[in-house]
Parts: structure tokens; C-alpha cells; sequence
């Protein structure tokens, strides 16, 4: 007994395993929204089935399957297929607050539930791997020659300016992966000097990116059925250091898409502005 208790993962390993996963899904790339077979999802959805005990005669129908496919592609496009399973592991597990006692019943609300009150949890995570690369990236610029510095940088303007870009010339929606919003609008204003605003511009943006973080907090505090970790979300984003860090953010996201629209009205190739062969 004392050899198998010794095999089974610890809290602490289950926290860091899942965290790691977490990570993965992010960086991977790979989201519902662009998914072009459903299966990855319906296969996530067969694992939370059996995971939080749904007896056979009580897993939805075909058509309730369905309306579950279409609800999930409409709200949780921005996820990994994988976070699905992610998420309800770490709800039974217990680590964020979400109430998970579905009473043999599968619903988009219960799915939705569970799976924005992961979301919470998965932005702290996010924003803690950011950091630690970010400054590990700090520490290995100084240790690379010209050319190693030149691909490193050739390769993050591709996946998280051009890739971006076209994306949201077909969605209309910004999504810069994993990249914090300050290393994407950095690379084009410092580095490529290819996004110019005037000091009244920037005012506007700063002005319009407080009042759409001050909504979201505002919004975040009414919302009636918050969780602990939403609530705790709640508490950094209203403290000076987590709002400024948001309206930051919010701010180089504006300036992207300003951009990202300028070189549509103005047919700009942005292969050609960046310099990038591909």
C-alpha cells in the first residue's frame, strides 16, 4: 500500500502538471474557432462524460450534442479543444470554485460554468508564464549573436504580428496568441518603426482604453454568480498596479488593430512593411 500511495501524484504535482498543460494549450495555437473538424472537442466531451460520472442513459442526445458543438465553437473559440477536459479535471479537483454537481444533466449552462470559471484560473496562469518568459527572453538577448537575435525576432513578428493580422482581417477579432500585447505594439513601434501615432492620438487611445478596462472591472464586480477566483481577479484588477497593467495592455491592443486597420485602407502588404520573406 505504502509503494502505491508512494506512485500516485501529490497535490503539488498535480497543481504543477496541470499548470504545464495549461501553458501548452496556450502556446500551442491550436483553437476551437479554427478547428476544421469537430472531433477534438466531441472527444473532450466523451472524457468529461465519464469523468464526472453522467450515466449512459443520461449523456445528450444527438441534438442536444449539437446545440452543446455550436455553443462551444460560439463562446469558447479562444480555447485549446484540450481545455475542456483541462477545465472540469481541475473543477472535480476542486481547484477554483464553481459548483460542479450537474444532477444527471449535461447542459450548455453547466458546460458554461464550469468552463468561465476556468478561464479565470487559466488568465492567472497566462499572465505568470508571460512574465517568466518575458524575462527569461531578457536574460538570453544578452548571450545571442546579431544573426540568432535577427531569426528570433523573425519569427515572432510571423506568428504573432502577420499570422494575427490576417486573422483579424477574417474575424475582425485580435488575437495575439500567447504574445503580451506590450511586445507585439514594442516590435512595431521600437523595432520596425512602422507604427507612428500623434500625442493626441495617443490620449484618445489612453482615454478609450481606461474606459473599456473600468467596464470590464465593473462588470466582472456585478456579475452575481462570481467565483472565488474571479473575485480574486476582481481584487488585483482594482488595486493601481493590476489596473494600470490592464489599461496598458489595452492600450498597445488598440494601437494594433489602428495599425492592422491602417494597412488595410491603405493596401499595405505588411510582409513588405515588416520586411519578411516567407
Amino acid at each position: 500500500m505504502n509503494e502505491i500511495r508512494k506512485n500516485l501524484p501529490t497535490k503539488t504535482t498535480f497543481a504543477v502538471s496541470k499548470t504545464a498543460e495549461i501553458v501548452a494549450a496556450i502556446e500551442s495555437g491550436v483553437l476551437i474557432r479554427n478547428l476544421e473538424t469537430d472531433e477534438p472537442i466531441r472527444q473532450a466531451l466523451r472524457y468529461v462524460f465519464t469523468l464526472i460520472g453522467l450515466r449512459s442513459e443520461n449523456i445528450p442526445s444527438d441534438i442536444e450534442k449539437a446545440v452543446l458543438l455550436k455553443f462551444i465553437f460560439d463562446n469558447f473559440g479562444n480555447i485549446a479543444p484540450e481545455e475542456i477536459r483541462i477545465a472540469f479535471e481541475l473543477a472535480v479537483a476542486g481547484k477554483f470554485e464553481v459548483e460542479i454537481d450537474h444532477y444527471q444533466r449535461f447542459s450548455s449552462l453547466y458546460l458554461s460554468k464550469v468552463v468561465r470559471a476556468y478561464q479565470s484560473h487559466r488568465q492567472r496562469i497566462a499572465l505568470e508564464s508571460r512574465r517568466k518568459k518575458e524575462e527569461f527572453e531578457r536574460n538570453q538577448a544578452s548571450q545571442l549573436t546579431p544573426e540568432e537575435i535577427k531569426k528570433i525576432n523573425d519569427e515572432f513578428d510571423v506568428n504573432f504580428i502577420v499570422e494575427p493580422f490576417f486573422d483579424w482581417k477574417k474575424t475582425g477579432k485580435l488575437d495575439l496568441r500567447h504574445a503580451a500585447p506590450k511586445s507585439v505594439f514594442s516590435a512595431l513601434f521600437e523595432r520596425h518603426k512602422v507604427l507612428k501615432l500623434s500625442k493626441e492620438r495617443i490620449e484618445s487611445i489612453k482615454v478609450r482604453a481606461t474606459f473599456d478596462v473600468d467596464s470590464r472591472i465593473q462588470d466582472l464586480k456585478n456579475t452575481p454568480a462570481a467565483t472565488r477566483t474571479e473575485k480574486d481577479l476582481i481584487e488585483h484588477l482594482q488595486t493601481d498596479k493590476g489596473r494600470e497593467e490592464l489599461i496598458r495592455d489595452r492600450c498597445c491592443e488598440l494601437s494594433i488593430v489602428e495599425f492592422f486597420d491602417h494597412l488595410v485602407t491603405e493596401e499595405i502588404d505588411i510582409l513588405q512593411i515588416l520586411k519578411i520573406e516567407i
